[in-house]
């Protein structure tokens, strides 16, 4: 009696132990993990075309009078960026109608900036799609004067902008140049020019 009762004991601890000895050794199916999809960030690299327009105001010496002028402008850009990591590298040619006015002399005596045009380097710092940058280089700008003539002046210019990408290939920007035209003699009389603008543009890059 004794033995059968040790028996039966004996085999309901093997029975207990057996399926946790098959669970253990079974494969464990692992938990589906959801993809991680990471989008590769916007690159500024390429070519672009775009257009602006804006407000220009600053002075202009002649001879001995000074004169306040301020108007509108309005024209195209081409430029290309190269991005590496955050920075951003670019140059850009823009160019087109200015009707920056004297304000202060009188009629028939008006000094005049009728258009100008600006190449540039640019050196920018990236957010994804949203970018901060400075630029300087050459400003060409056309001078007329009602009594003087016309004059063709190089000088130099430097400023700053945003620029922000609204779809894969448009962006837009704001920008702030100041334009040093230089002292320079239009009909023997001395006319010295100093412009600020300020534009909004937008861009399409390829």
């Amino acid at each position: 009696m004794t033995l059968k009762i040790a028996s039966l004991a004996a085999g309901a601890a093997i029975l207990s132990f057996t399926p946790t000895a098959f669970a253990a050794d079974m494969p464990v199916a692992q938990q589906p993990m959801d993809a991680v999809v990471q989008e590769a960030s916007f690159d500024w690299t390429g070519f672009y075309v775009g257009a602006y327009g804006g407000f220009g105001w600053g002075t202009v010496d002649v001879g001995a009078a000074e004169s306040d002028v301020q108007g509108g402008l309005a024209g195209g850009t081409i430029g290309y960026n190269m991005q590496a990591g955050n920075f951003v590298f670019g140059i850009e040619a823009d160019g087109g109608w200015a009707g920056i006015e004297s304000q202060d002399f009188a009629d028939g005596f008006n000094n005049n900036l009728d258009w100008t045009s600006t190449v540039r380097g640019r050196l920018g710092y990236a957010f994804d799609n949203f970018m901060i940058y400075g630029t300087g280089g050459a400003a060409i700008g056309g001078i007329a004067d009602d009594v003087l003539g016309d004059d063709t002046r190089i000088g130099w210019t430097a400023g700053g902008g945003i620029e922000a990408s609204l779809t894969e290939h448009i962006s837009a920007k704001v920008e702030y140049l100041f334009m040093d035209f230089g002292d320079d003699d239009i009909g023997g009389v001395p006319v010295d020019l100093q412009v600020h603008t300020v534009k909004g543009g937008l861009n399409y890059r390829f």
